[in-house]
C-alpha cells in the first residue's frame, strides 16, 4: 500500500512540473494528474518503457502498484459523492426534483441513442459487409455506458447462451478506447466551452493555478482535534452511513425478495449512491441538533478535491491498452459513430434538456460516463469546476439511480442478448427510438 502511494505522490510531482515546464498543458486546461496519469499510464502499460523500469522496479512490483491504483477508484469516488451533499444542498425540494429529472431523461436519450445507433448501424453496414454477430450493435451502450464491469458480465452471458464467444473481449477493447476517447474528446469540447462562455465557473478561476491551502476554522465541539482532522471524521461518518444503508438494503432484499435477478441487481447499484444520502443524512442530524456550521465548507471542498485530483490519477494510469481484435475495423467504424453521437449530445441536446446554471458542467460529466466511466466524468468535471462549486455533481448523483438500475449495465442492459438472439432486433432499435 505505501509503495503504491509513494508511487502516486511520485509521478504527481512530475505531473505538476510538466505542466508548469510546457505551457501547452497549461493553455489546454490540462490537469497536473491528468498529465501524472499518463506518465504512469507509459511505464506501467507500455512494454518498451515497462521493460526499462524493471531494471529498477521489478515487474511483479510494477504489476502491484497498478493492482493497488486500480483499486483506489471504488473507494475514492464514494469519498466524493459523500462530501457533497454533507456540504449542504441549494435548491427547494422542487428544483431538486426537477433537476434531477432534467438530467435522468438527458442520460438515456444519451444511452439509448448509443444503443439505437449501435444495432442501427450493425443491422444496415457492420453485419452485411463484416459478417459480425447483430450483438455487435450492442456495444457502445454495454461498454462505452456500462464500462468493465459490465463488458465482463455482458460477456460471461454471451457465454452462458454459447453464442458470440469473443463478447467479453470485444467488449473490453471498446471500453478501453471509449476511456481514450473520453479524454481527448472531452478535453477538446472543455476548451470549446471554456472559449465560448458555456462554463459556470469564471475562465480566470480555471486557469489559474490555485497554490492556497485552506485553513480549517478550529471547530468548538472538538478543540483537542486538528480542525482538519475533524473535518475527515465528518466526511468518514458520511461515507460510513452510506456503506450500512448498502448493506441493510441488500440485506432486505434477499431477505424480502426470491428473485436472484433482482436482488443482484440491488447489490450491484454503487457505492456513490448511498455515501451521496449518508452526507445528506449526516448534515440533516447536526442541522436538527444546531450544529451544521461545524461543517467547513471549504475545507470539505479542498477534501473532495485531492480525492478528485488522485481518483483522475488512477483512472488513467491503469488504463488497459493491450487488447487488440480482430474485428478492428468494424469497430473502429462503430466508435465513430458513437463518439458523433455523444458529441453531438453534449454540444446540442444537452443544452436544451439539462438545468440552465450547470448545464455544460452536467453535460460534460455524462460525456465521461457515456465513454467509459464516472470517474472520467469526474475529471473533466474537475477542468471546469474544480472545487465543485456548481450543482452538477449533485445532481448527477441523484439521477444515477433512475439509469444505472436499467441501462448502461443496469437489467435492460442483460435481457438484450436473449432477445437478439430471438431475431427482435428491429423491435428493440423502435424501443429504443
Amino acid at each position: 500500500m505505501q509503495t503504491a502511494f509513494l508511487a502516486a505522490c511520485g509521478f504527481l510531482l512530475i505531473g505538476v512540473i510538466l505542466r508548469r515546464a510546457i505551457r501547452w498543458f497549461a493553455i489546454a486546461h490540462i490537469p497536473a494528474a491528468l498529465v501524472a496519469g499518463i506518465v504512469a499510464l507509459v511505464f506501467v502499460q507500455i512494454p518498451y518503457f515497462r521493460d526499462a523500469a524493471s531494471g529498477i522496479v521489478s515487474k511483479e512490483t510494477i504489476d502491484a502498484i497498478a493492482s493497488q491504483w486500480s483499486s483506489w477508484r471504488s473507494t475514492l469516488i464514494p469519498i466524493i459523492f459523500a462530501g457533497l451533499l454533507l456540504t449542504g444542498a441549494s435548491g427547494s425540494a422542487k428544483q431538486n426534483a426537477r433537476e434531477t429529472a432534467q438530467q435522468a431523461i438527458a442520460a438515456w436519450i444519451l444511452i439509448l441513442g448509443q444503443l439505437a445507433l449501435g444495432l442501427l448501424v450493425t443491422v444496415l453496414f457492420l453485419a452485411p459487409i463484416f459478417k459480425v454477430p447483430i450483438h455487435f450493435g450492442q456495444l457502445l451502450e454495454v461498454s462505452w455506458a456500462g464500462g468493465f464491469g459490465s463488458s465482463n458480465a455482458w460477456g460471461e452471458m454471451h457465454k452462458s447462451l454459447g453464442v458470440y464467444a469473443g463478447a467479453g473481449d470485444l467488449a473490453n477493447f471498446f471500453t478501453t478506447c471509449g476511456l481514450l476517447w473520453g479524454v481527448i474528446g472531452g478535453i477538446v469540447i472543455v476548451n470549446i466551452a471554456i472559449r465560448r462562455g458555456w462554463t459556470s465557473q469564471s475562465t480566470k478561476s480555471i486557469e489559474g493555478e490555485s497554490t492556497a491551502i485552506a485553513t480549517p476554522r478550529a471547530t468548538k465541539v472538538a478543540p483537542s482535534v486538528d480542525p482538519l482532522l475533524f473535518q475527515i471524521i465528518l466526511l468518514a461518518c458520511a461515507f460510513a452511513v452510506g456503506v450500512i444503508l448498502q448493506q441493510l438494503l441488500v440485506l432486505v432484499a434477499r431477505k424480502t425478495i426470491e428473485n436472484a435477478a433482482t436482488t443482484k441487481l440491488i447489490a450491484d447499484l454503487p457505492l456513490f449512491v448511498f455515501t451521496l444520502i449518508g452526507g445528506w443524512i449526516v448534515r440533516t442530524f447536526l442541522r436538527a441538533i444546531g450544529r451544521e456550521r461545524i461543517v467547513d465548507e471549504e475545507t470539505m471542498h479542498r477534501l473532495t478535491g485531492v480525492a478528485l485530483d488522485l481518483l483522475i490519477f488512477v483512472a488513467v494510469a491503469t488504463l488497459q491498452l493491450s487488447t487488440i481484435r480482430d474485428n478492428w475495423l468494424p469497430a473502429l467504424l462503430l466508435m465513430l459513430v458513437g463518439a458523433a453521437w455523444v458529441m453531438f449530445n453534449v454540444m446540442w441536446i444537452s443544452r436544451r434538456i439539462l438545468p440552465a446554471n450547470c448545464w455544460f458542467e452536467l453535460a460534460i460529466m455524462n460525456h465521461g460516463f457515456a465513454t467509459a466511466t464516472t470517474a472520467q466524468g469526474m475529471m473533466l468535471l474537475r477542468i471546469v469546476d474544480p472545487d465543485l462549486r456548481t450543482d452538477a455533481a449533485r445532481i448527477y448523483a441523484l439521477a444515477a439511480p433512475l439509469t444505472a438500475m436499467f441501462i448502461g449495465g443496469g437489467i435492460i442492459t442483460y435481457l438484450l442478448p436473449k432477445l437478439l438472439e430471438s431475431g427482435a432486433v428491429w423491435w428493440v432499435i423502435l424501443a429504443a427510438i
